[in-house]
């Protein structure tokens, strides 16, 4: 690409991440949540903001997984809330769980 590179980079995931979500509850910010999914490691939801410039991705929230996430979505009233489907790893066999999370506006909103 002639010129650089003109997109935005979040660099902030120390593993794979499978899923991404919009914040559909938070019309006055553009954000989303990345969830990592790691066979043997702690996995993590990151709340990832676009700037108000609009140059660059920071990281407002972070909550900590202990199993592999496999689907994200944000509630669409409420962004506090959050909702992942995981597995636990613990069994041979594959099974699904659902975990419906809030983060605490104090902690992360502004």
């Amino acid at each position: 690409m002639q010129g650089g590179s003109t997109g935005i980079v979040y660099g902030g995931l120390k593993y794979q991440a499978r899923c991404i979500a919009d914040v559909k509850a938070d019309p006055d910010h553009t954000s989303f949540l990345a969830g990592t999914l790691s066979l043997r490691e702690e996995n993590e939801v990151h709340l990832i903001r676009l700037s108000p410039s609009g140059t660059e991705l920071v990281c407002e929230g972070l909550f900590y997984h202990p199993s592999e996430i496999w689907d994200l979505k944000s509630c669409p009233f409420d962004p506090r809330i959050f909702s992942t489907v995981f597995t636990s790893g613990k069994s041979n066999r594959s099974s699904y769980s659902n975990c419906v999370t809030s983060f605490y506006r104090d902690s992360i909103w502004t």
